[in-house]
């Protein structure tokens, strides 16, 4: 098994699996030598973007096994993203963070939220109160364990009953940064490595082009990156169906 790998959990809708698979297939066109493991609840995935596929019993909300997966993760030196997910670049620097320190993570994009149909907007790069939780950098240590374990405790008491729906994995790892202060006490050691690079979601794209940063993204993270994608796939398929109907 490979040292150094990129982890996803996606299950509970198709869409998510899609998501996933179109993600892994962005980092190997760019990082070829990087693992890829899926953890899913879907059964019979199929895709070559993946090197290792590991099914789950339907039974946790995903995030729940988003969060658990972490620590069952093949590798030595992993990366989690979100499904939701394409990469742009090469990443393996990520990685050497990695001989310094614990874990990596990303600030939240400082934002103005407001109800739909009223667009968000965008105040600063970095909200320095919280950190994204679809992107995490982390090596396999007792220290890493013992607060990946201390978020997946938080998880067990969100209520699970609308399996498949949001619950929220990353207040409570906000809680563990801010409110607990869990890395000091524990002694784990993080960078804060930046977001219009590593995880750049769409609240920041406007401002980043504006800037002369957007060519240098490596990772974007939103809904509907992989839509193009899915529509071929759609097509072709239609295509194979009617050809297929002739005989």
């Amino acid at each position: 098994m490979n040292k150094k790998g990129v982890i996803y959990t996606a299950g509970g809708m198709q869409r998510y699996v899609d998501e996933a698979i179109y993600s892994a297939k962005s980092l190997k066109k760019h990082n070829p030598n990087v693992g890829t493991t899926l953890f899913t609840t879907t059964k019979d995935v199929k895709s070559k973007s993946f090197d290792n596929i590991i099914y789950q019993d339907p039974i946790k909300h995903p995030q729940k096994y988003k969060v658990e997966n972490m620590m069952n993760s093949p590798y030595d030196f992993t990366v989690f993203l979100d499904s939701d997910t394409e990469i742009k670049d090469n990443i393996e620097e990520l990685f050497d963070f990695l001989l310094v320190y614990d874990m990596g993570v990303t600030n939240r994009v400082m934002c103005r939220w407001f109800p739909p149909p009223k667009p968000t907007e965008f105040i600063d790069y970095i909200d320095h109160k919280c950190y994204n939780g679809g992107f995490l950098l982390f090596k396999k240590n007792d220290k890493v364990k013992t607060f990946i374990d201390a978020w997946a405790e938080k998880m067990k008491l969100k209520d699970d009953t609308i399996t498949g729906m949001p619950i929220g994995d990353q207040p409570p790892l906000n809680e563990l940064f801010f409110e607990e202060d869990l890395p000091s006490k524990i002694g784990l050691k993080y960078v804060i490595l930046p977001n219009k690079i590593y995880n750049a979601r769409p609240w920041l794209w406007n401002q980043a082009k504006q800037d002369g940063d957007y060519k240098n993204i490596k990772i974007f993270h939103a809904r509907g990156l992989n839509e193009k994608y899915r529509q071929i796939k759609i097509l072709i398929r239609k295509a194979k169906h009617k050809f297929l109907g002739h005989y």
